[in-house]
């Protein structure tokens, strides 16, 4: 595959990968990501850095910025996550506590 085409498809990856994560999509993400992976792995591997033109260093830069960018949002969403599932076991532990005290009781 041609360096053109490997960056279109890069690029392509990349917003698929953003697309997933704001969906929520985590194995879908982690799909295109290995795949987006094995792209500039072999993309890198053809040339080295020194001989790569200026505009694909700066598209490679802007993949870089969009990565950082949804590890980010990543990390925002695990943590939204944790909060929830937090919420939810203390819920669970109110209403255990409140059963076993007999506050669920009808018919008294």
């Amino acid at each position: 595959m041609q360096s053109m085409a490997m960056l279109d498809e890069i690029l392509e990856l990349t917003a698929r990968v953003e697309a997933a994560i704001e969906e929520g999509d985590w194995l879908a993400a982690g799909d295109f990501d290995r795949r987006r992976q094995e792209l500039l792995s072999a993309l890198l591997g053809e040339h080295e850095a020194a001989e790569l033109d200026s505009d694909t260093r700066q598209t490679l830069q802007q993949v870089l910025a969009r990565n950082k960018a949804s590890v980010t949002r990543l990390a925002e969403q695990r943590r939204e996550l944790v909060g929830t599932q937090q919420r939810l076991r203390r819920g669970a532990v109110a209403v255990r506590a409140y059963t076993d005290a007999g506050g669920a009781r009808t018919g008294d």
